[in-house]
């Protein structure tokens, strides 16, 4: 399940055999804040905004052909 941080969802995950992950926005809110806290380590938070933004571009690119027939995706 993707969610925000609500505690709850913790709760259900904990109880069930769901798995829990959160959102790609939210992730990428602690990247930005150890990018900018955190001097030593603001290379590696560059790097994985750069990485989450790419991601991004690529899922842009998935959802663009999702509803087109198979055969018209290899043209």
């Amino acid at each position: 399940m993707v969610a925000d941080r609500y505690g709850a969802y913790k709760t259900v995950a904990e109880a069930t055999p769901i798995l829990l992950a959160f959102c790609w926005a939210q992730v990428r809110r602690d990247f930005i804040d150890l990018a900018a806290s955190r001097p030593h380590q603001q290379d590696q938070g560059l790097k994985w905004l750069q990485d989450i933004s790419h991601l991004h571009q690529l899922n842009d690119l998935r959802l663009q052909v999702l509803d087109q027939p198979p055969d018209t995706l290899s043209r």
